[in-house]
């Protein structure tokens, strides 16, 4: 037995597989399951039988769409897609973890303070038989001549002389230096 088909019917039962076809391939959540049941819904016939002039509605024919269809595919033709997450589909993933900081250096012990370096050289010194030595020493472009006992810049004491240099005491600290004299004096 040959099935006569027109055209018309055809044309409706192509755009339907298409729809149909096209709904498979979206997969929209909210649409797949309603769509095939509306879509395939039946034409269904006015209720009860027509009369010339009646103010009923009219008489579908097999192959139209229901409003429900129509509605639906208004629906699917002006849908939008969302791009907020388009950016994580080929975003890098890395594993690499930092390693923890190393732990920090002890603390150095504290530093005793020290006297700063001797500011005088020694120039030279004179000597007249039973009186003290003077000794001649510069800081800058200022001559100091000082005996032992002597007190330089309220900072220094002079103590004596011993192995060829002369014997400082830095005051603040109590701390005793030496400062060369080159002869052996």
């Amino acid at each position: 037995m040959r099935w006569a088909i027109s055209r018309r019917t055809a044309y409706v039962l192509g755009s339907v597989a298409l729809v149909g076809g096209s709904l498979q391939l979206v997969g929209g959540s909210q649409l797949h399951s309603r769509s095939a049941s509306v879509l395939l819904a039946p034409a269904t016939p006015a209720s009860g039988p027509l009369s010339e002039g009646s103010s009923t509605r009219p008489q579908r024919r097999p192959g139209d769409l229901t409003p429900a269809a129509a509605k639906l595919l208004f629906a699917l033709a002006n849908r939008t897609s969302d791009a907020s997450n388009a950016d994580d589909l080929f975003a890098a993933k890395s594993w690499y973890v930092a390693p923890a900081p190393p732990p920090p250096a002890p603390a150095a012990a504290p530093v005793a303070p020290t006297a700063p370096p001797l500011p005088y050289v020694f120039v030279g010194s004179y000597s007249d038989g039973d009186q003290p030595t003077v000794y001649f020493l510069t800081r800058g472009d200022r001559v100091y001549d000082v005996k032992v006992g002597d007190t330089l810049d309220a900072i220094y004491s002079v103590d004596g002389v011993q192995n060829g240099a002369l014997v400082f005491t830095y005051k603040p600290l109590d701390t005793r230096q030496t400062l060369e004299m080159g002869g052996g004096t």
